[in-house]
């Protein structure tokens, strides 16, 4: 790999060095080589899940499709990277409206998604409701599931193809339960049917691999409204703090901050709270830190929005990981938002999903 303080060409790719994007690399190598897989976890918010990129007015529907994840997966797979984006995160939602983001979601009869965000793909269900299916698009032969195990929530059925496998929130304390199968090569279909009064169940991955041919794996983990703190919650054995470690992701793009600008968070907690996820993530996991792109807003101008934007620069530095400088890509707010890049003046249009997608790529390329 390249290895240099920033790219002359590219200066809003900083800090990437070998010593701290190791183990992305090694992961690139073993998918070329076809030994193992590899997981990338983009932790964000709206502008991560998607929202804006939507086919319609609302700039949701379809938007999971266009997102900054996805595109960046067919960005791999153009350089000739075993990429795709086909895992069901419990993250990918917006006001409690996940199939909008994937369509291989189906909700069933009765069904209905009680609302969005990490391990907060939360699902309820009636006495005698429909059954609720996903069908990964990918032809697979391995299946990683992770779960909230929540006995007061109500117990469910956990189905391949009709077939029992196991049953979720039957016993034991609350956990995230993670379990693997191996299948046959083939496509195939995960059902989980209520068994019991009406209940609630929260599934943060469906993941599905193929062991003939290893891939790189794009995790959208973008939540709309999320600030930082919401990432450094730690309350449950699935809080978003932990169940990112908990997935086991090769490498961790952290792209938050937006909302943080919007609410006025304080800048000392958003600054102990991103070292906070800084120094648990980066424990197995190459982190990047990202500057979002400044809100087109003249209620937050752009020398407001650059305090939030100077913490993430400094805590690059301070912890040694690498940095993609949005601002620096797109240009100041205003003319970002004159050149077409947003669907308002918050969220990016697929336009501004795609030239995100391409900063993420042209940074994985310096370590690939």
């Amino acid at each position: 790999m390249k290895s240099y303080e920033h790219a002359g060409e590219k200066p809003y790719l900083q800090n990437f060095k070998s010593r701290n994007t190791g183990r992305l690399a090694n992961a690139f190598q073993s998918v070329r080589g076809k030994t193992a897989p590899c997981l990338l976890a983009i932790v964000g918010d709206s502008n991560v899940a998607g929202h804006g990129c939507g086919i319609d007015g609302t700039g949701f529907v379809d938007a999971r499709r266009y997102s900054a994840p996805v595109r960046l997966s067919l960005l791999l797979r153009a350089r000739g990277v075993n990429a795709h984006a086909d895992g069901i995160f419990g993250n990918s939602g917006t006001g409690g409206e996940y199939e909008y983001y994937d369509p291989r979601v189906k909700l069933g009869i009765g069904w209905k998604a009680a609302g969005a965000g990490l391990s907060g793909g939360y699902y309820l269900a009636d006495s005698g409701d429909d059954v609720l299916q996903f069908k990964p698009e990918l032809c697979f032969s391995d299946l990683n599931i992770a779960y909230c195990q929540a006995p007061t929530r109500g117990t469910f059925d956990l189905e391949i193809d009709g077939t029992l496998v196991d049953r979720i929130n039957t016993k034991g304390p609350n956990a995230l339960v993670q379990r693997e199968w191996k299948v046959s090569a083939g496509y195939h279909c995960i059902s989980i049917r209520h068994s019991g009064q009406r209940g609630q169940v929260g599934i943060l991955r469906i993941s599905p691999h193929d062991s003939w041919s290893p891939d790189f794996e794009v995790a959208n983990l973008g939540v709309c409204g999320a600030k930082i703190d919401y990432w450094s919650m730690d309350k449950e054995p699935w809080s978003p703090f932990r169940s990112v470690s908990n997935i086991k992701p090769d490498g961790i793009i952290i792209d938050i901050g937006t909302n943080d600008i919007a609410h006025k968070s304080p800048l000392a907690d958003f600054r102990r709270n991103y070292q906070r996820v800084i120094s648990e993530w980066g424990k197995a996991s190459d982190v990047i830190l990202v500057v979002p792109v400044a809100r087109a807003l003249r209620g937050a101008p752009e020398e407001a929005q650059r305090a939030y934007a100077d913490v993430i620069r400094e805590l690059s530095a301070e912890n040694d990981v690498p940095l993609i400088d949005l601002p620096m890509c797109f240009g100041p707010q205003e003319v970002a938002f004159q050149r077409g890049l947003h669907f308002d003046q918050t969220h990016l249009n697929q336009r501004g999903s795609a030239l995100k997608a391409m900063a993420y790529d042209e940074a994985l390329a310096l370590i690939e």
